[in-house]
């Protein structure tokens, strides 16, 4: 059998590689593809976000970036990675997104007009501060975008604006942000009808500006209100809460009556969503200026049987941490470091709720039991740490037991269980709370449409009404202005700056979204990864050294490879 030549074998070698190239770029075409090494799959879309892009859009996006022109490196990684993550998008959304860079400042006549424009989208300047040999220079730029959907419009603000200096943190964060960022914008164009949702009123709930933080971020995605069940005549409205998908209990002093009750249990019975953030214990912090000791105080709700009904129960007694947060005291306004009474809640389980998520701040919280029908799916969505204690509903506080040496998590745990619940979602098919004992005023009453038993819902039973409270701080002006709830008032950065501490934010949101069944965006709310930056002294010191290390041992390795390949074929191939 005659061989073929060489030249002919070479041939057919090229022409094989050459289809391979043909194909491998038609399927990339047609499907979009990214190996991601990373834990978390930071740098890939989630599954839900592909899902959205490929089926929920049905018209044109345009995106405007107002981040084009000179930029330090640390910003021009931004705009890589914006253009970068744009493309993925049209890589799944096909030509159903488009986007163009704007810089604001090239034409000098429309530049003030733009930026007028921008600033009333809700977009505002950022600042960065540039060394070159020796000098500085402050640079204003618009890190943001407009994008168009039809007739709506919404902004994104990838950095901070204000009179504050942009730092690569800064941009680490916005970078990690970005795909929840656009898909949050998306969805909020996108997204035909929003459901309602009502705080309680009535009860010394939780204020407007106590709870200001979590109604804000609630209202990127649903409409918010409040809503009173009995008015100031003393009258109930039987249907006050029927335009609500879901009701926020958060905090109640005072107690329900049984009026009130039964609206809000007709309303689980009718497939209304509740979320139950309640204290039955509390501490006068006031008090402890002028005394040394205080006695924790009950409150009477008159909701335990209620809930108990529904498959949890709130128990009247403290939880005390390792894991815990600061106080300020209020006998001579210094910091405590770790107060007990105040832990944080880093989740055991890994629950997409708590995944990556901040610890959790909770203030004097109660541990919460699962009990009654083994028909009701019971899941803790927030647990102590192992290291926690159990304290009764009578109890001595004292700002004493963080000094001293005393401590009251400090003796054994006599509790078996390894952690305690202080937070379960309740699943299933709820019994009304009124089975069998109906208020008379509506057993005859045609408009109170009394349920049994409901169909399948859910609701939330928290055991702090504070875990949605935002801190408030004065202004100038003496006006009380909101925290927001990530941050810790009491504790400062290096750029004295109130530190972010918690996740309670995220977590409640992420909650609200998995019990309306708008869980696309929970898994991109947590992708946040601890910062890793560049020692910026070593820079300073060592930046020619880094300069030439990289510029040569690549060179160096890439000589080093081509005197050992030939090497080895001088000794394949040489004349023997």
């Amino acid at each position: 059998m005659k061989r073929k030549s060489p030249k002919f074998r070479h041939v057919l070698e090229v022409l094989i590689v050459i289809a391979l190239i043909i194909v491998v770029n038609i399927i990339g075409n047609a499907k979009f593809a990214r190996l991601d090494l990373t834990e978390d799959k930071l740098h890939s879309l989630s599954d839900n976000t592909i899902d959205f892009l490929e089926n929920e859009i049905d018209q044109v996006i345009n995106i405007e970036i107002y981040l084009d022109g000179q930029f330090p490196a640390f910003i021009q990684k931004l705009k890589n990675s914006i253009k970068e993550k744009i493309e993925e998008f049209q890589a799944y959304a096909g030509k159903k997104v488009k986007f163009r860079f704007v810089n604001p400042n090239e034409d000098k006549e429309l530049a003030k007009e733009l930026k007028q424009q921008l600033a009333q989208l809700g977009l505002y300047p950022s600042f960065i501060l540039s060394k070159e040999e020796g000098s500085e220079e402050f640079t204003e730029i618009w890190a943001g975008a407009k994008i168009l959907y039809g007739e709506k419009q919404q902004a994104i603000q990838f950095l901070p604006g204000g009179n504050f200096l942009v730092s690569p943190a800064h941009v680490h964060t916005a970078v990690n942000q970005l795909e929840y960022n656009f898909v949050k914008a998306f969805w909020q164009l996108t997204n035909q009808s929003r459901d309602n949702i009502a705080f309680l009123r009535g009860h010394g709930e939780l204020t407007n500006k106590e709870a200001w933080s979590i109604q804000y971020e609630l209202k990127q995605f649903y409409n918010v209100d409040t809503v009173q069940i009995i008015d100031s005549t003393g009258k109930e409205n039987i249907k006050s809460l029927d335009k609500f998908q879901a009701l926020i209990i958060a905090k109640p002093t005072e107690p329900f009556n049984e009026r009130e009750k039964y609206v809000i249990d007709q309303y689980v019975m009718k497939g209304g969503k509740v979320f139950w953030l309640i204290d039955n214990l509390d501490v006068p912090e006031d008090s402890l200026a002028i005394s040394e000791v205080v006695h924790t105080f009950q409150y009477d709700l008159n909701i335990d049987d209620m809930l108990f009904k529904y498959g949890a129960r709130v128990n009247k007694n403290l939880v005390a941490d390792i894991n815990s947060g600061p106080i300020m005291r209020k006998n001579n306004y210094k910091v405590l470091d770790h107060w007990f009474l105040y832990p944080k809640l880093t989740n055991q389980n890994t629950s997409e709720l708590t995944h990556n998520v901040a610890p959790i701040k909770i203030r004097y919280g109660s541990t919460v039991e699962a009990v009654g029908s083994q028909n009701i799916k019971k899941t803790v969505i927030l647990e102590t740490s192992k290291n926690y204690k159990v304290l009764p509903a009578r109890f001595r506080i004292s700002y004493g037991y963080n000094q001293h040496g005393y401590r009251p998590i400090d003796s054994l745990r006599t509790d078996p269980d390894a952690t305690k619940p202080l937070a379960l979602l309740l699943e299933g098919e709820f019994t009304s709370h009124f089975k069998g004992r109906i208020i008379d005023k509506y057993v005859n009453d045609p408009t109170a449409n009394y349920l049994e038993k409901s169909k399948a819902n859910k609701m939330v039973v928290i055991g702090d009404g504070d875990l949605i409270r935002n801190e408030l701080g004065m202004s100038e002006k003496g006006q009380l202005l909101p925290y927001g709830l990530q941050f810790e008032p009491i504790v400062r950065d290096q750029n004295n700056q109130v530190a972010t501490m918690y996740g309670n934010g995220i977590f409640f949101t992420n909650l609200m979204d998995r019990m309306m069944g708008n869980e696309h965006l929970i898994s991109l709310r947590s992708r946040m990864k601890i910062v890793r930056l560049l020692n910026r002294e070593e820079i300073s010191i060592n930046r020619r050294s880094w300069q030439t290390f990289n510029l040569t041992i690549p060179v160096i390795l890439v000589v080093v490879l081509g005197l050992v390949q030939w090497y080895i074929r001088r000794r394949k191939f040489a004349l023997k």
